[in-house]
Formats: C-alpha cells, structure tokens, sequence
C-alpha cells in the first residue's frame, strides 16, 4: 500500500572533488589519497565482481560519510557486464 521509495545514506562529508579543492595546493596528503584510492579500488572491484561497471567513475561522484570513507556515488551510468544483470521490464502495475 505504501509507494515504492529508496534510502540513501547520509554522506555529510561532501565529495573527493571538492575535499581535493580545498585542501593546499588543491593536493591530499599522500597517506589520505592511498587510503582513499583503496576504499573506491575495492568498492571498483566489488561492483565488477557483481558484474556492473560503474561508467562515470570521477571525483564528485565519490562521496565522503561522516568517517571521511570513500562512498561511489551515482550509478546512473552504470551498465551491466554480464547479460544476467540487464534490466527488464517490470512485471505488474505500480499503481
């Protein structure tokens, strides 16, 4: 009875982009960029070990949650790597 919805989690950390902005030199410290460059390696590889690949993988589309962890952010351009993921038609009404 309720309308379909979905949750996303709060990232008040804003994005990569604008952390790397703000930051001296608009550059991160090197030990802040390799554990960054290795949360969204692994989220990368997770996404393509389920068989999406992400599409549009840049700055502002990594978002930092209130720990400052590298969250991927918009999959609007993601594709399915394998046939099995392709979307398909809704079955039944929304209504």
């Amino acid at each position: 009875a309720d309308p379909p919805y979905f949750v996303l989690e709060l990232c008040p950390g804003g994005d990569l982009g604008a952390l790397a902005a703000a930051s001296p030199g608009g550059r991160l410290p090197v030990a802040r960029t390799l554990a960054l460059a290795r949360e969204v390696l692994e989220g990368v590889a997770f996404a393509h070990e389920e068989g999406v690949v992400h599409g549009d993988l840049k700055p502002e589309n990594i978002l930092l949650d209130a720990g400052g962890h590298a969250k991927i952010a918009d999959l609007g351009l993601s594709r399915a790597a394998r046939s099995s993921l392709a979307a398909r038609p809704l079955e039944g009404s929304l209504d």
